[in-house]
């Protein structure tokens, strides 16, 4: 039965399944022809208002700048098709997936209704901010570069847990590397959030691949969600292809990396940001600074330099949601004597007005990781203007690392970041990025020319100062295509700090 079901499946026709939702999609959407858009008006039956489908792109294999389709843009087809499935629906995951969109959409109607009348803040039952956080991890895991890693045979799947990998495959009978994604994502959605941590994430551990289990409770429990918002009305925030999968902070040629700000555009106006609790919450008064801070040094000491693994946005001006169930008492943050349930917490979210330094920060994280995908979508000329000016011009470090071409192979005593990370600095397809977003600026109005670092690999082995550059590059941004480490050290010292913040 399940493989006259599989070979029914197979002949379906195929799907168009978006990694990132059209709810999300259409906050970005202009009309094909804005000047002559006019209202729908006519005798009869009142006719619906037209709505913009339509995206500004900036297409990276042609270099320019064209529109296209909502439906079409930002997806894969049959991502989520599962030939394979017991049942007799190969597309149930893309259902499922549909139901928490359909739920998160009704969640971001109502802030972006809020924040685009004006409101400082929105309020979030527990179910809807968890709801938010459920579904913000489900972008984070099913982004096209994670898929990709997926996708691969058992033959073929290079990543670093290669052993752990085929290993849990064989003690869970799953065949493929993509039966193993496909089943924990069900474990993602399905996992009930209404119950304490300490209840839910063992249940999770048992029915997820055991790193990925840790990686979902990390992203719920060890960062806190804020939304941000530009100060000046010109800046814009960019939606890239993998915006929903790169973070800010620290990553090592170990395969160490510490996600201190993960984003999520909202819309041009509004950006989701979940920040690590290893930085300061931006609360006085919280309890548990002690174990923060223990945290905090346990992650850096993952890493090459230590004493570099800092966050280049920790003067991003957010802070952790307050909240019904706790008040301020003698300076120090505590629970309300009368016991509310969580069922009936409520979260009061400011929108935190950002400097245009802070948004093109950003926006340039976006950007440096944009080589290798295949389009951008901006909404107005100006913001994706400023956004490329600050990126082309900007000094800050880290940035724009080039490795000079050479002609021969290298050395083997030349040092070696993972292979990403090598080809996406070399001359030969940093430079060509670099000038193509150096000519769109140009097409809008700009004067710049792209200001870069160029790095000659054999000064690698004798250069610490400039090895030290190349890590800077993971320092300061990565692509959650690879896993992070919750160490036990770390999931114990949280079991600590959890007691403190009641989040």
């Amino acid at each position: 039965m399940a493989s006259s079901s599989a070979q029914e499946g197979s002949l379906l026709p195929p799907q168009y399944h978006h990694f990132i939702p059209r709810f999300l999609l259409r906050n970005f959407a202009v009309f094909k022809n804005p000047g002559n858009v006019k209202p729908r008006t006519g005798r009869g039956k009142k006719k619906p208002a037209p709505v913009p489908s339509r995206l500004n792109t900036l297409d990276f294999a042609s270099g320019t700048l064209i529109q296209d389709d909502v439906a079409h843009t930002f997806g894969i087809v049959d991502m989520y098709r599962d030939i394979t499935a017991s049942g007799s629906d190969p597309f149930d995951l893309e259902k499922r997936l549909s139901r928490l969109e359909n739920d998160a959409a009704r969640i971001f109607a109502d802030i972006k209704r809020a924040h685009d009348s004006g409101r400082g803040d929105i309020h979030l039952k527990r179910s809807e901010k968890d709801l938010l956080r459920r579904f913000l991890f489900i972008m984070l895991y099913r982004n096209k570069t994670l898929a990709g890693r997926y996708e691969k045979s058992t033959e073929e799947y290079d990543a670093v847990d290669r052993e752990a990998m085929l290993s849990y495959m064989q003690e869970h009978s799953f065949r493929t590397p993509r039966d193993v994604w496909f089943s924990n994502i069900r474990a993602f959605l399905e996992i009930d959030l209404s119950k304490e941590w300490q209840q839910w994430y063992p249940e999770l551990h048992a029915r997820a691949y055991p790193s990925d289990a840790r990686w979902f409770f990390k992203n719920m429990q060890m960062s806190y969600l804020a939304f941000c918002t530009p100060e000046t009305a010109d800046e814009e925030f960019l939606l890239t292809q993998n915006s929903y999968g790169v973070f800010e902070g620290p990553s090592s040629p170990s395969g160490a990396w510490t996600d201190y700000h993960v984003f999520a555009p909202v819309s041009p106006r509004l950006l989701m940001v979940t920040r690590s609790f290893l930085l300061p919450s931006g609360n006085d008064g919280e309890a548990g600074e002690e174990e923060r801070l223990a945290m905090l040094e346990q992650s850096k000491s993952m890493h090459f330099d230590p004493a570099s693994a800092d966050s280049c946005l920790e003067d991003l001006p957010i802070a952790k949601a307050r909240n019904n169930y706790t008040r301020m008492l003698d300076g120090k943050l505590v629970l309300l004597p009368t016991r509310i349930s969580r069922e009936k917490h409520i979260f009061f979210f400011k929108f935190f007005a950002i400097k245009a330094t802070h948004v093109q920060k950003i926006n340039q994280i976006f950007l440096e990781e944009a080589l290798g995908t295949t389009q951008l979508v901006y909404k107005s000329s100006i913001g994706l203007r400023l956004a490329l000016e600050y990126y082309l011009t900007s000094e800050d470090p880290g940035f724009k690392q080039v490795i000079r071409k050479m002609d021969a192979d290298l050395p083997d005593h030349i040092p070696r970041l993972d292979g990403d990370a090598w080809d996406t600095r070399r001359e030969e397809n940093r430079l060509p990025f670099l000038r193509i977003l150096e000519n769109i600026a140009k097409t809008l109005g700009s004067t710049v020319t792209a200001k870069y670092n160029m790095i000659d690999p054999v000064g690698l082995a004798g250069s610490k100062h400039i090895g030290t550059e190349l890590i800077d590059w993971y320092r300061k941004i990565g692509k959650t295509g690879d896993k992070g480490p919750v160490s036990s050290r770390i999931m114990d010292l949280y079991g600590k700090f959890g007691s403190y913040i009641k989040s």
